[in-house]
Formats: structure tokens, sequence, C-alpha cells
């Protein structure tokens, strides 16, 4: 904040532009990552093992001339859909989370991708405990948010900014087969119906990582200390009783986009 002629403080918001995106194939892109907040008191999160990568349409230059260029900096579907080649692209310029991070275990090695997707589950994590004091302690309410998150050539998440009920519309199959499975997990979480036991630490996608502390998700025969970006195993349900087996970055399961 700021002097303001003596009305008191102003707010400012501060960002910094990230020079040095990583890039796929000369592409720049962020991620779509959804946490679900079941509860405020206590805070209990939950994050949704797939997500998906949007790829600009314009192979990413750092030099003066091409600020301008929307198609190159700026990956949100509203801008991409402009291009020329948007049409073509049966992936809808997307690439879902599990093959980002098999993408990067193949490039930096398995414990370097583990890395970046715990920084990033912290990240959320952190953000949700930062904001907690100034949010409506409601134990009737929830919310799911969309993290828009990329990260830099060394590794490095930057949190690009959070939406409160996300657009869950789909431009593809897969896009369409992902998020109708979320929200049936995520109704499941919510359970109006009344059938959770609350030993739950996992419901379809849905990886139970906050309830009024950290809580770890990697079992004793993972070699993993996240579940972001893995499988979602075909059981419904995980109870903390009963560990899950081998968790990883491979595997079948849906995975899209979304806007």
């Amino acid at each position: 904040g700021g002097g303001g002629g003596g009305g008191g403080p102003e707010a400012y918001v501060v960002q910094r532009y990230i020079g040095n995106p990583y890039v796929v194939g000369g592409r720049k892109f962020d991620m779509r990552i959804y946490a679900l907040v079941s509860s405020w008191m206590p805070l209990t999160c939950w994050l949704y093992r797939q997500g998906f990568c949007r790829f600009s349409s314009a192979r990413y230059s750092s030099a003066p001339a091409d600020l301008e260029n929307s198609l190159m900096h700026l990956t949100n579907v509203a801008i991409q859909k402009k291009s020329d080649g948007y049409s073509l692209d049966p992936f809808g310029g997307k690439w879902d989370l599990r093959h980002l991070k098999l993408y990067l275990m193949s490039r930096h090695g398995p414990e370097a991708a583990d890395k970046l997707f715990k920084d990033i589950e912290l990240l959320i994590l952190r953000s949700l405990v930062a904001v907690k004091p100034a949010l409506i302690h409601d134990k009737r309410c929830f919310e799911l948010y969309g993290y828009d998150v990329l990260f830099s050539d060394d590794l490095k998440p930057w949190l690009v900014e959070v939406n409160a009920s996300p657009s869950l519309t789909a431009n593809t199959k897969d896009d369409e087969a992902m998020k109708v499975t979320m929200l049936a997990a995520m109704l499941d979480i919510i359970d109006l119906e009344g059938d959770r036991t609350g030993d739950e630490v996992r419901i379809g996608g849905f990886d139970l990582v906050y309830n009024g502390d950290h809580v770890s998700t990697s079992s004793q025969n993972s070699a993993y200390t996240t579940m972001l970006g893995c499988e979602i195993p075909a059981e419904r349900v995980q109870l903390a009783s009963h560990p899950e087996g081998q968790g990883g970055g491979g595997g079948s399961g849906s995975g899209g986009g979304g806007g």
C-alpha cells in the first residue's frame, strides 16, 4: 500500500512478468489445477490429480518487438481460439497434466519432476492458508478453485491467478470427460447424502492434502511425495486405514483440458 493524499492507504497489485518461462516445443503454457475446499473451519483441501496445460499457438520469444503478440504470451483459450490454426488442433491447444509430468520425468528425471509438482501443491496450500482469516468460516460453504500456475525454466512454479467457480466449459471430448468425472467426485466429497465415513483420504481423483494441517498423500511404496499429475486409480475411495499401493505419473486415466 501507499499514501493517498490524506485519504488513507491505497491498495496496489504488484505483478511480475516471468521472462524465462518453461517451454515445450518452443511454446509457452500454463497449468490449470483444481483444488476443492470442502471446509474453512477447519481448512480442508482436496487436490485433483488431473488438470491440463494451455499452450500458446506461437513460438515464444522474449524480444521487445514481440511483447504485443498476445498469441505468444497469453495462453487463455479465449485468446488462442482466435489464431488461424486453432480449429485444426484436435486437442484444443491443451495437454493433460499427466503427460506433462511424464515429459518432465523423461527430460529432468523423476525426482526433479516430483519436486516441481510438490512445490505446486505447497504453493496452492500456502495461498489458501494466507487468505483463510479473511474468509467466512461457514461449515456449510465449499468452493472449487481453478489455479493457474506456470513455471520458469529453472523449474520454479509461479502463481498466475486463482479462479473461484472456474469455467467448466469443454472444447474436446477428453476435456468434457475429465470435468464430468471431477464434478462427480466433488459431489461425493460434499456428501449431501451423508454416506461418507470421514476416514477418506482420496475420493475419485481428489486427494486430501490439508485437513487442519498438511496431509501426506504418498504411501510407503511410492517414490513420489505428491499425487498431483498421477493416474486416478480404479478404486473409487481410499481410506486412511487402507493406503494406496503404488503411485506414479504413468498409467491411464482421463485427462483433458478446459477453459
